[in-house]
């Protein structure tokens, strides 16, 4: 019924097509008539099966696209906790950072759920991506607002070293769960 409704004014030429069809031949007994009958259609066919074929490799690009997006916005997201870990980035940049990545993500996935990817929120890998993510978000505002508190140095080395810690936990669960979301997003191409 689907197919129906979104493709009715391709359904209607077709009933159109031959509708007239069987006007020429009952209106004339010629050969020439009955070849340009079945040439009207097939072409009316054909171009039923370029605009279906078109339809689907736009919305493929479109997916593949937004495949290659959410790729490099979940390998920032790495980067970025890995950078701050690596390179002792301030706790203030390391959030806002995150925090703008994960922002990108969000919007990303919000955009493009109803059209290409219907349901994508609901699956299981969605959810685990969206809980690290949160949860990562979490504990570098702790750390952040822990640090700004107290400016002791004492403090900051121990609460830089437990935040380290955690947040090594979290981030190896999100690269590997990151690759089961792909495979999630790949199965919509």
């Amino acid at each position: 019924m689907d197919f129906l409704v979104k493709h009715f004014y391709y359904l209607l030429l077709i009933l159109l097509t031959g509708i007239l069809s069987q006007f020429i031949v009952k209106t004339s007994d010629s050969t020439p008539a009955a070849l340009a009958q079945l040439g009207f259609l097939f072409a009316v066919f054909q171009f039923l099966f370029v605009q279906l074929n078109n339809r689907q490799k736009k919305y493929f690009d479109l997916r593949y696209a937004f495949f290659k997006d959410v790729v490099k916005q979940l390998h920032a997201i790495s980067d970025i906790i890995q950078q701050a870990m690596l390179l002792d980035v301030a706790p203030a940049e390391t959030m806002n950072k995150l925090m703008s990545a994960a922002n990108e993500l969000s919007a990303a996935i919000n955009a493009n759920e109803k059209l290409l990817f219907p349901g994508l929120l609901s699956t299981p890998s969605a959810r685990t991506i969206n809980e690290q993510i949160t949860a990562l978000l979490n504990r570098t505002s702790a750390y952040h607002v822990s640090v700004s508190n107290d400016e002791s140095e004492a403090h900051a080395v121990i609460e830089s070293t437990n935040w380290h810690n955690e947040t090594r936990i979290i981030l190896k669960q999100f690269n590997k769960d990151k690759y089961t979301f792909f495979n999630t997003i790949r199965g919509y191409l």
